[in-house]
């Protein structure tokens, strides 16, 4: 069953203090591997992650923590014209 691939994952940090907004990623990515794992080959899935504008002190954290992360990628920017 693929309806759970097709559903956009998102996750909202505003609000959020740094270790809340890491906390929360590291409760959630297990959930999202197992998502993925029940889907189809590449075995990849979007998530959103929104962190707001503000002092960029959220983007920052969640940056490294992807970076930091096994399992985790950053979605290439997309341009449009």
């Amino acid at each position: 069953n693929n309806s759970s691939s097709n559903k956009v994952i998102s996750i909202d940090l505003h609000g959020r203090t740094r270790e809340e907004a890491l906390s929360d990623l590291d409760a959630k990515l297990p959930e999202w591997i197992g998502v993925a794992m029940r889907g189809v080959y590449p075995f990849i899935i979007p998530v959103i992650i929104v962190c707001g504008g503000g002092n960029q002190i959220l983007s920052e954290a969640v940056e490294g923590w992807i970076k930091g992360s096994e399992n985790v990628a950053k979605a290439p920017q997309k341009k449009y014209s």
